[in-house]
């Protein structure tokens, strides 16, 4: 897998550095930089239909609500017990977030129909996204049914969670649609998302169960008389540690701005959502530079 990882990053270095030495080139000839002429021809618009790819840097805010995120280790603790139920429903765990830096590429196809554009693209960023959250809660009182004679039972139970999760890679397979204004391509575009996240998560479950017996006399829950004893729980703690696959969705506004002919610089904001790993929901927001070329 690190292989495959060094192998992308290859990649996209010697896709900037394609773009590098066509933008040295270009600019030996700096009168087409500035000549409309040559970009929009008598259209009033520059062209953008045809093949495109480039690269790109920028900053990533990623939060995770971690909520419920221990639910299914808490349910597999507390497995055909009175408590699963009310207990693995429990939120144990806090929101979090972090930023990080982020570069990557990208490749796709316009058509053109006077000013509108439509298209296809593929969208690839690597990052460090990496956060936590650890909590405890409890003890809640949780009642229980009543035993065979009548006695009241009561259970105390305490729960303690711990989960991160960190991000890699990034890739978004998006469908796009712009309109041409002079040297610029305004554009949105929605689509489908997928990630490589590595994923940790631990929780325990602790507690006491008190059986208060009914007075013989009067009926009623008799305290004086209540025992409480250490709920023993033959599976627990439960810990965690993989890496998966997560699906999610996109979208996001552009800019794409031209320089030559077929040499253009971007500007975006895409936001991509996880609704599910291992989970926990994730929301990534990211805001990019790029360098592109059409041809």
């Amino acid at each position: 897998m690190s292989r495959s990882r060094a192998s992308i990053r290859q990649n996209l270095c010697a896709a900037l550095a394609v773009c590098a030495t066509v933008a040295v080139a270009q600019s030996a000839s700096a009168a087409d930089w500035l000549d409309d002429t040559a970009l929009r021809g008598s259209l009033g618009y520059a062209r953008w239909d045809g093949f495109y790819f480039g690269g790109q840097a920028g900053y990533t805010y990623g939060s995770v609500a971690f909520g419920t995120g221990t639910s299914s280790q808490i349910k597999y603790i507390l497995a055909n017990s009175e408590l699963e139920a009310p207990v693995s429903s429990w939120t144990t765990l806090p929101d979090s977030g972090s930023n990080t830096t982020s570069y990557g590429g990208f490749v796709g196809y316009n058509l053109q129909w006077g000013e509108v554009t439509t298209g296809v693209e593929l969208n690839y960023n690597h990052m460090g996204f990496k956060t936590q959250a650890q909590d405890s809660v409890g003890p809640l009182i949780v009642p229980g049914a009543d035993q065979a004679d009548g006695s009241k039972v009561q259970y105390a139970v305490s729960v303690a969670s711990v989960a991160s999760i960190s991000i890699s890679d990034l890739a978004t397979a998006r469908a796009t649609a712009g309109w041409a204004v002079d040297r610029a391509l305004p554009y949105g575009f929605v689509g489908l998302a997928v990630g490589q996240a590595d994923i940790s998560r631990f929780a325990s479950v602790t507690g006491t169960k008190t059986v208060t017996p009914l007075d013989p006399i009067t009926g009623q829950p008799d305290p004086t008389n209540a025992v409480t004893g250490v709920i023993l729980l033959p599976r627990n703690p439960q810990s965690e540690s993989k890496t998966v696959i997560a699906y999610g969705y996109t979208a996001g506004l552009g800019i794409n701005v031209a320089i030559t002919p077929n040499m253009f610089v971007r500007a975006e904001w895409e936001y991509i959502q996880f609704p599910n790993i291992s989970d926990f929901r994730v929301a990534v927001n990211s805001a990019r530079v790029g360098l592109g070329l059409r041809f």
